[in-house]
């Protein structure tokens, strides 16, 4: 009776600890959802703002008047990122910390940009310390989000229901190292191009990997959409005595 009771708290105790990472990887389907509206609030409040020209941060640069629409987004992201970080941590199977790190640094450092803002690009504009930590955490998210992505290909290589993301994490990470890259390097005309692309690459990867987290969940059932795009891992369904 004693070993029932046990065993019936072990399964309580996994099956509210598979709640939690379900919730906490279900952040990351939610990330963009949350940020997107935020980014075409801000940029229909701007004057003269421009998807291709202008960055996330130049609607909530200093001297605009309502800094606090694309501030609380970027928030939101970062902290939406923080939880699925935590989730990654209990999901991969194996390097888990390590692509735990470079994703909570990103969280952070997206929060930074959303806590300081940006330097005015009007010419003459002062060059203080606030625009400097922007610009900081700014690089800081761009290469720990390449980071990221390039550790959780790792991590995935030959594991059952993982490795498909191996080889695709080397592009992802590419491409959002060379929209980072352009990001900090190209005209300013294009500045917002080039920061939507990364936006993409390392979203969309988030995306990728929260489904693919999902599917390997034990006693979860998805929508076919959803396992259509992250196929459910093979398990050994044998019984112990075909083991013997």
């Amino acid at each position: 009776m004693q070993s029932s009771s046990v065993d019936l708290l072990a399964q309580q105790g996994a099956l509210s600890g598979q709640r939690l990472t379900v919730a906490l990887l279900c952040t990351g389907l939610l990330a963009p959802l949350v940020f997107a509206p935020f980014v075409i609030w801000a940029g229909m409040v701007t004057p003269e703002y421009s998807h291709i020209s202008s960055t996330f941060s130049d609607s909530a640069a200093q001297g605009q008047p309502h800094p606090e629409i694309m501030g609380t987004g970027l928030l939101l992201l970062g902290i939406l990122l923080a939880f699925f970080a935590i989730g990654c941590l209990l999901a991969f199977p194996r390097y888990n910390r390590l692509v735990f790190a470079p994703l909570l640094l990103t969280a952070f450092a997206i929060g930074g940009t959303g806590m300081f803002r940006d330097y005015n690009r009007v010419p003459g504009s002062p060059r203080n310390l606030e625009g400097f930590l922007h610009n900081a955490f700014a690089i800081l998210a761009i290469l720990s989000a390449v980071v990221a992505i390039l550790v959780s290909g790792l991590a995935a290589r030959r594991q059952i229901g993982w490795s498909h993301l191996a080889l695709p994490a080397v592009g992802f990470a590419v491409g959002a190292g060379l929209c980072g890259y352009l990001f900090e390097n190209v005209s300013d005309a294009r500045d917002g191009l080039a920061e939507r692309g990364f936006a993409m690459f390392a979203l969309s990867w988030m995306v990728i990997v929260a489904l693919t987290a999902l599917a390997s969940i034990d006693d979860l059932r998805f929508p076919r959409a959803f396992t259509a795009l992250a196929p459910e891992p093979i398990r050994d369904r044998s019984s112990p005595a075909d083991h013997a």
